[in-house]
């Protein structure tokens, strides 16, 4: 049935187009076979998967002939190994979906494994953690003992119930308790396997169960009342100091004994009757006895085992009898208490919680609840649920005999909308033979309101004390420093835990102060005053360092529970005392540069009072230098317009700009002096104006010569429009002249052009060259002509001056030549030196 088949029809399309590209290639490469892994399909319809491994058959030539081969059945194995693979993977999917954490680390600490709960617990990704170590995730406290136990693991042992504390990745503290062994192949240790739960969660219970405990025995051995608990029998399991005292005993001595033996018969087999109705009932039991002439009011509770069954009862008992007696005071003064509930100012009700109404409101509370609208007065009604709830239960608890606070504070809604905060004061008290709340109702809205403004005033103060540039203090009453800021810190070298507590004045006061503090410090505490309370004074202080340094102090003074406290807010003035030394230096100066100066300089503020004068200004004023200083300015030298709008001083104000004036001022002795004024504003380093520098300069000579300027300033005017009516003269008679010299200059002129040009006969050389001369002359006296005509133009406007360039050497030659004849005639010669550069 197989001859003649290839091994591919033995197998499903997919497997035999894979089976067959491995054989072309093994073919083509005269390769062997090996262990190639096939399904195949058997005759009866089965699957089976076959091993092959085979060789090549060559022929004498090395070409393929095909191929011998042996194939196995190992379809058993497969399925095992798939089956082992579907474990593995179930395994794997366990691990990771497991609540708990697990890990294994190798023998260095490195992590071979961990699951998805262990990285979500912890925050990190696989990859972060293939990069550490167990012990990078220890807390480090536990490192060693982690290092010892992959040890001791490694040699073979196994734990249970092991205890460490892991550090997550945003470094919380995860406590977690599991087992720890190891995984060995071939006899070798591989890895830890471990598997821990996390118990952080119950740690902290734990830890506030100690501390729940703590507190509950605190509780149980500090209150007077009697407490004890019992077995169903009487045998005393515990109890506090006081029940112990109430039988004349020791407490240790008392413990598992039975009742039986301190009490007295009868007392006994009353509670005892008492004790079984608890465990009948499975409820508290209350009620009161009496034993020696002493009432008690016991409450019986009990204690349920884990299967819900009474197996031990606390007894809490309380002596009544002072209350016994109270009670009966109260009874023969309930109309002295109505009397007082009548007039009282605030709300007063008797609540029946057996009946669930108010059986008395007192007037006051009427009063208030009609102006609220309220016609009821049910004050249950009008408390949101919360509030409600809260006094059911408070009543309850009262009711079953439990301690709890008498106040409580409520919230009602009113039928306006409007919400309101009550404190509520209530105790049981009997009331017609029946246990009825007493109680007195405040409304404290206002008083939180006022709260929430003083916790936000607080809050600003710890807020401006912490950023304050100054340090600001608080001392006790005994003079302890209690409150000390940052900026105290920087000031005086200490920190706050080194002075609080510590006596003010010997930490921070020098020595030689020491004394007077104490003497004023006896009065401080009684009244609340002092030298320096409620004033501010430059006083010197020490640093830490030794070192003494001025400090400004302002101080005040405050009640504290009937106590006298001080606040103080210390500036240190070591910055501005230089500045102040440099300050007057620089004031003497200026001071004796104002004296120097020629005119009267005052310095005025800006209420118009004078600060500072120079000597000059007194002289002005007629005041003397130190009476001026403090005057106001305008009864020390002022005008007319002192104070109004046009006042110099007010522009200066108004604008912030310097203002001149002239003006008329007025001294002392009612004598006036004409003056240049110049105001000028004084600013502060911020650009406000805090004053005004005034100059003032005596101008009665000024104004002497201005009346003599205009005298002469008039004589001048008359003198100048003679003149004019003189240079019109000069104008007409320069026209005429100028016309009249030109008719004979051009005769001359035509004359010597003909004897030049030899119409009027030959001439010789030295004739001509004079001829030229007379002819240069005439030309230059035209031009003179011309420039008379001309400057009669210029005057009119008809004519504009053009400069141009000239020969300077040409000027000076023209010149010699017509010089040279009167120069021979006198036996003078002429001689020029002129620079050939000359332009």
């Amino acid at each position: 049935e197989l001859v003649g088949k290839t091994p591919f029809d033995l197998m499903l399309d997919e497997e035999a187009k894979r089976v067959k590209q491995i054989f072309e290639r093994v073919f083509s490469e005269k390769k062997p076979v090996v262990d190639l892994e096939s399904w195949n399909l058997t005759k009866d319809g089965r699957m089976v998967c076959l091993l092959t491994n085979g060789v090549p058959i060559l022929d004498e030539t090395g070409n393929l002939l095909g191929y011998r081969g042996v194939d196995k059945d190992v379809t058993e194995r497969k399925l095992m190994e798939e089956k082992l693979r579907e474990n593995e993977e179930l395994l794997r999917d366990f691990l990771d979906n497991a609540n708990d954490l697990i890990q294994s680390v190798d023998c260095e600490g490195r992590f071979v494994y961990v699951n998805k709960s262990w990285l979500k617990t912890l925050g990190y990704t696989m990859e972060e953690v293939r990069g550490l170590t167990v012990f990078d995730i220890l807390r480090e406290d536990q490192v060693s003992h982690c290092k010892e136990l992959i040890r001791r693991v490694s040699e073979g042992e196994s734990f249970d119930r092991v205890e460490t504390v892991f550090v997550s990745k945003d470094g919380l503290e995860i406590f977690v308790e599991g087992s720890v062994n190891g995984r060995f192949e071939d006899g070798g240790f591989v890895a830890t396997r471990a598997i821990f739960r996390d118990v952080t969660e119950r740690k902290r219970m734990e830890s506030r169960l100690r501390d729940s405990e703590e507190r509950l025995r605190a509780l149980f051995d500090a209150t007077t009342d009697m407490l004890i608990i019992v077995e169903e029998d009487g045998t005393i399991v515990d109890l506090n100091d006081a029940m112990a005292a109430s039988v004349g005993r020791n407490k240790k001595d008392l413990i598992g004994r039975n009742m039986r033996e301190y009490l007295p018969r009868d007392v006994f087999e009353k509670r005892f009757a008492r004790a079984l109705e608890v465990i009948k009932t499975k409820k508290p039991v209350q009620f009161e006895d009496e034993r020696d002439g002493r009432f008690f009011y016991s409450v019986l509770y009990p204690i349920f085992d884990e299967n819900g069954e009474i197996h031990r009862i606390a007894a809490f008992i309380k002596d009544i009898t002072e209350e016994k007696k109270i009670m009966e005071a109260l009874k023969e003064s309930e109309q002295l208490f109505r009397t007082l509930s009548e007039s009282s100012p605030v709300g007063i009700y008797i609540y029946d919680p057996f009946d669930e109404k108010f059986v008395y409101v007192n007037p006051m509370l009427r009063r208030l609840a009609k102006a609220h609208g309220i016609k009821d007065v049910n004050l249950l009604d009008y408390l949101i649920p919360e509030s409600l709830e809260l006094v059911k239960k408070r009543v309850k608890e009262r009711l079953e005999g439990k301690r709890v606070s008498p106040q409580i504070d409520v919230e009602a809604v009113l039928p306006d909308g409007e919400k309101r905060l009550v404190r509520l004061h209530t105790a049981f008290v009997s009331y017609r033979g029946r246990k009825v709340v007493l109680g007195v109702a405040l409304d404290l809205t206002e008083e939180k309101r006022m709260q929430e403004k003083l916790r936000e005033s607080e809050e600003k103060f710890r807020t401006i004390s912490a950023s304050a540039h100054d340090a600001i203090l608080m001392m006790d009453d005994r003079g302890n420093i209690s409150y000390w800021n940052k900026a105290a810190e920087k000031m005086f070298g200490y920190k706050s835990d080194e002075v609080i507590g510590k006596d003010l004045h010997m930490v921070l006061a020098p020595p030689r102060f020491h004394e007077s503090y104490k003497k004023g410090f006896k009065k401080f505490k009684e009244t609340g005053r002092g030298a320096a309370v409620g004033k501010t004074l430059e006083l010197s202080a020490l640093r830490k360092d030794g070192t003494e340094f001025p400090v400004e102090l302002s101080m005040s003074s405050v009640k504290i529970n009937g106590r006298w406290h001080a606040i103080g807010i210390i500036r240190d003035v070591t910055e501005r005392k230089r500045m102040e030394e440099k300050l007057r230096e620089a004031y003497g100066k200026m001071e004796t540069l104002l004296n120097a100066a020629a005119d009267g300089i005052r310095i005025v503020n800006r209420s118009f009072m004078v600060e500072a004068l120079n000597d000059t200004m007194a002289e002005l004023a007629g005041v003397k230098k130190e009476k001026g200083v403090g005057m106001r300015c305008s009864d020390m030298f002022g005008s007319d317009v002192c104070g109004t709008k046009d006042c110099s001083m007010v522009k200066v104000l108004k604008s912030g700009r310097r203002v001149h004036s002239r003006t008329l001022r007025r001294r002392i002795d009612g004598k006036t002096i004409p003056c240049l004024h110049v105001a000028t504003p004084l600013k502060d380093a911020q650009g406000n104006i805090v004053g005004i520098i005034e100059d003032f300069r005596d101008i009665t000579e000024l104004e002497r010569v201005e009346i003599n300027l205009a005298k002469a300033h008039y004589r001048l005017r008359h003198q100048n429009e003679r003149l004019k009516r003189l240079n019109n003269l000069q104008k007409i008679f320069l026209n005429v002249t100028s016309h009249e010299l030109r008719t004979p200059m051009a005769a001359i002129k035509g004359y010597a052009d003909l004897l030049l040009l030899g119409t009027l006969g030959k001439l010789t050389d030295e004739q001509k060259e004079a001829l030229n001369v007379v002819r240069r002359n005439i030309n230059r006296l035209d031009n003179l002509i011309k420039d008379i005509l001309d400057i009669s133009r210029l005057e009119s406007g008809t004519l504009s001056i053009q400069p141009m360039r000239c020969d300077l050497q040409e000027i000076i030659t023209e010149v010699l030549a017509t010089m040279k004849f009167t120069a021979e005639t006198k036996n003078i010669s002429i001689e020029t030196k002129v620079d050939d550069d000359l332009p």
